[in-house]
């Protein structure tokens, strides 16, 4: 058998191989000879990489779990994405997958994983690290005040539910279901929600733009590491500071779509004695009405 041990990547093209055999024919009905007969091999050369069934179905379950996560991760690091742009990926690289047979024969090993306690600790963690991913980019939007702590704790696992299950019904009649309507549709729902309800508000013109809100982000406190995560947007709180010296209203008059008037005051009066406010005031050249 040393002919097959000089090819380094047999075994891979006999996983695609069994990929799309098993996308034709199911796990159940898949016999070692049919994987042989798709990858174009003997049952010997086939044995020689794989001596049994189960064995080559777990390797195929890790190519596909590289196959959702390889292109995200080669595509993270070679831009700069936006925490948006990343969150995307998770739905775009899904409709590719889908397009792949990838999503099918990984629906497939799914009854697999109800019956055979292997296959199924391999998929609880696939999953995990699915929303391992995607709860790292949920941070990084919280760590920049983008997205509300209190609203992110069961993000990741909503995120693969709406994923996996417009999957599925693609699969069963991709007639009724435009995947890329249907993703594009689902993330504006998602990456709104993770926002927060504050930021679904219509927008007042006296609110920070995004260009401007870069450019203050930095002067705001850090989240600690000690205590329950932060639930105030600060965003919002210049917002409706912004509101406040825009229109002359009271403290106590600010609309309900922005954080509690109270807040927003003590966040005032806190930024004002420690100097934030001043700093904000020249960087975004704006009059905060400042008391000395």
């Amino acid at each position: 058998m040393s002919e097959f041990s000089r090819d380094p990547s047999q075994k891979d093209a006999i996983l695609d191989a069994a990929l799309i055999a098993i996308a034709e024919h199911k796990i159940s009905d898949i016999t070692m000879r049919d994987i042989a007969k798709s990858a174009g091999i003997s049952n010997g050369a086939l044995h020689y990489y794989f001596p049994s069934k189960k064995e080559l179905l777990l390797s195929l379950l890790n190519k596909v779990d590289q196959m959702f996560n390889e292109p995200r991760e080669t595509d993270f690091a070679e831009h700069g994405l936006t925490l948006s742009e990343k969150l995307r990926r998770f739905f775009d690289g899904q409709h590719d997958l889908n397009e792949q047979k990838v999503t099918e024969v990984f629906i497939d090993f799914w009854g697999q994983g109800l019956k055979d306690p292997i296959f199924q600790a391999k998929i609880q963690n696939i999953y995990n690290n699915w929303r391992g991913a995607i709860k790292e980019i949920i941070q990084e939007g919280i760590d920049q005040q983008e997205f509300d702590p209190n609203l992110s704790r069961y993000f990741p696992h909503l995120i693969c539910s709406i994923i996996e299950g417009a999957s599925l019904q693609y699969l069963i009649d991709d007639d009724d279901l435009d995947l890329d309507e249907y993703f594009t549709f689902a993330f504006g729902i998602i990456y709104g929600g993770l926002i927060g309800t504050n930021k679904l508000r219509e927008p007042y013109p006296s609110d920070l733009t995004d260009a401007q809100w870069e450019k203050i982000a930095s002067l705001m406190p850090e989240q600690s590491s000690v205590g329950r995560p932060r639930s105030i947007n600060y965003r919002e709180i210049i917002n409706a500071i912004l509101y406040v010296i825009e229109t002359g209203c009271t403290w106590r008059m600010l609309p309900h779509d922005f954080p509690h008037w109270k807040s927003v005051y003590g966040y005032y009066n806190k930024w004002n004695k420690d100097k934030t406010l001043g700093q904000i005031r020249d960087r975004l050249g704006i009059d905060l009405h400042l008391s000395s």
